[in-house]
């Protein structure tokens, strides 16, 4: 994975950017309509030297407030020429190392689940049988006397 340059991931249930991190040679990274539910995730991109495009637009990560969203982004990544197919440009940049949020690294991982969310499981049944008393296609004929 060392040698991808770009590397289109857009609504993959993607949850983690941790082992994009090993792709050195990256330049353009689409990350659209994922499950990125914190912009710590972006911690693992800033080992990206050439990282010069990210769309991560359709993120749960991206919150509320776009111009919020875009600063801490271009904080943290302020190589970027491009976020979300918009042009950064050098005031917005500026802006972004003065005013943007600072943003920490996530926390790590408990599981591999190679970045993708784990489909939800139903929860279990309490008792899975069926209940033979009320079931009316469920019959005892009793012997009587």
């Amino acid at each position: 994975m060392p040698n991808i340059e770009v590397l289109t991931l857009s609504t993959n249930k993607i949850v983690s950017l941790e082992h994009i991190s090993q792709c050195q040679s990256l330049t353009e990274l689409y990350l659209r309509r994922n499950a990125i539910e914190s912009l710590s995730e972006l911690h693992h991109l800033k080992l990206l030297p050439r990282l010069r495009v990210l769309w991560l637009a359709e993120n749960p990560c991206c919150g509320q407030d776009p111009l919020k969203y875009r600063l801490a982004v271009l904080r943290t990544l302020p190589q970027l020429h491009k976020l979300d197919n918009q042009a950064v440009t050098e005031d917005e940049l500026a802006q972004a190392l003065e005013e943007g949020e600072e943003i920490g690294a996530p926390p790590a991982s408990l599981t591999d689940t190679n970045g993708v969310a784990e489909p939800q499981q139903e929860p279990a049944l309490a008792n899975p049988l069926p209940d033979i008393e009320s079931d009316p296609l469920h019959y005892c004929m009793e012997e009587t006397k």
